[in-house]
């Protein structure tokens, strides 16, 4: 004689197992939510920093090129000023400074902050760097007029050939996080340095 093994029916069971799978479902749904929020934000602040470090080497090609063109920096500016707002982070904007980077490989500390002429630097505010346009004004010695900064204008840079400055741009961004996952803000830097082409 055979005896057949059938499973007994339990009532409530498969409501059970139901309401299971549906905690459990909630709890990895949570974890990857997170997960995916985090790497969104991640991911959108590394494509900031590449926009903020293409708009520093605009800038400096175009600072490059200029030379001692009493333009320069209005072109220079107006450069890294394209390539940010093409990314949507122009308004992000807190400080712009364009210095002498011949002796120095990052923008002096004294540059980032405050006015005046004591360092070798030009530095603008963010809302100064939005504002700017083709026909914003430039003093004698090419400086922007505007500028929070003057110290390294374009008339006093060497372009000649074994001697030529080196000139550098420094760019700040506050980037806001979508999430929070991270922070609510970062800050990001970006320096280009390169050196000034004789004519």
């Amino acid at each position: 004689m055979r005896l057949s093994h059938r499973p007994r029916f339990v009532p409530g069971r498969r409501g059970h197992e139901r309401g299971a799978v549906l905690v459990e479902f909630a709890c990895v749904a949570i974890f990857l939510i997170t997960l995916l929020a985090g790497a969104f934000d991640f991911g959108m602040a590394w494509r900031a920093g590449l926009a903020v470090t293409e708009a520093a080497r605009a800038g400096a090609r175009v600072g490059s090129s200029s030379g001692n063109n009493l333009a320069a920096d209005r072109e220079l500016l107006l450069s890294a000023q394209a390539a940010l707002s093409s990314s949507g982070m122009l308004e992000d904007v807190q400080r712009v400074v364009v210095f002498n980077a011949s002796n120095i490989s990052a923008v002096p500390p004294a540059c980032k902050i405050g006015t005046g002429t004591g360092q070798s630097c030009d530095a603008l505010t963010g809302d100064q760097f939005s504002d700017l346009t083709g026909s914003s004004a430039y003093d004698a010695n090419g400086c922007i007029v505007d500028s929070a900064r003057k110290g390294f204008c374009p008339k006093i840079r060497n372009n000649v050939q074994l001697t030529a400055h080196y000139v550098g741009i420094w760019i700040q961004v506050q980037y806001h996080y979508q999430f929070g996952l991270l922070g609510s803000v970062k800050t990001i830097e970006r320096t280009a340095i390169m050196r000034i082409e004789p004519p």
